[in-house]
Parts: structure tokens; C-alpha cells; sequence
């Protein structure tokens, strides 16, 4: 949760910016900038994705003045593009043995260490 207030009193609620991450991701989680007879504080989101859950809440609010703004800068990307159904069904991994297989021309790699005589340690 992040959250500024202002309890009582006519003051402004204060601001919230987030600028420029990788992520940005609310997850059941709350952003609000509040307040009670003053203006209510503005957020402000810039990040190259912002992703937030249905049960997350962004507010920018005042009980008595006018609301604050929010502002989310981040390109609009539809997730459900990306989801993909995978396969049914198990491995029967008894039908897979683990066992060993030779092949006709292995690769190698030697790592040769010496100290030079001739260094001065």
C-alpha cells in the first residue's frame, strides 16, 4: 500500500509518482492520495509496463474538495494475447528410462594452469 493523507484540516493530499521503472505491478494492492477538505493529491504512473490486478485500487480522492488526477503513462498491452492453454495430460515417466547414451564424436574442453618461472612473486 502506498498512501498520503491529509486528517482533517484543508491541506492538499500529497502526490505520488512513479517514474520510469521496468515494472510497474499492483497486485491486490492500493495507491491513494487523499484528503479531506483540500484537493486530493495526483498520481502519476510512467513505467514500460504497468500491470494491475482487477482487486488493486488506484484512488485520488477528497472528502470535501475536488479529487486529485491520475495520470498512467505505459503502453496498453492486452495479457490475454500472451496466455496460451498448455497440453493435458502426465508424462508417464516410468516409459522414460534414464540411462546413459553414447554418442560418435564427443566434444571436449582442456584447461591448462601453469605459473611461469620466470614470474616474481
Amino acid at each position: 500500500m502506498i498512501t498520503t493523507r491529509v486528517n482533517g484540516g484543508t491541506g492538499d493530499g500529497g502526490n505520488i509518482n512513479i517514474s520510469h521503472p521496468q515494472f510497474t505491478i499492483l497486485n491486490k494492492g492500493q495507491m491513494k492520495a487523499q484528503a479531506d477538505a483540500g484537493q486530493g493529491g495526483n498520481i502519476c504512473i510512467v513505467a514500460k509496463q504497468f500491470i494491475k490486478s482487477p482487486e488493486s485500487l488506484i484512488s485520488a480522492s477528497s472528502k470535501l474538495g475536488l479529487d486529485g488526477e491520475i495520470n498512467i503513462n505505459s503502453p496498453t498491452v492486452d495479457m490475454k494475447a500472451f496466455l496460451v492453454v498448455l497440453p493435458g495430460g502426465f508424462v508417464e515417466a516410468q516409459l522414460r528410462k534414464c540411462t546413459t547414451k553414447e554418442i560418435e564424436n564427443p566434444s571436449t574442453f582442456k584447461f591448462l594452469f601453469f605459473i611461469s618461472p620466470c614470474l616474481n612473486v
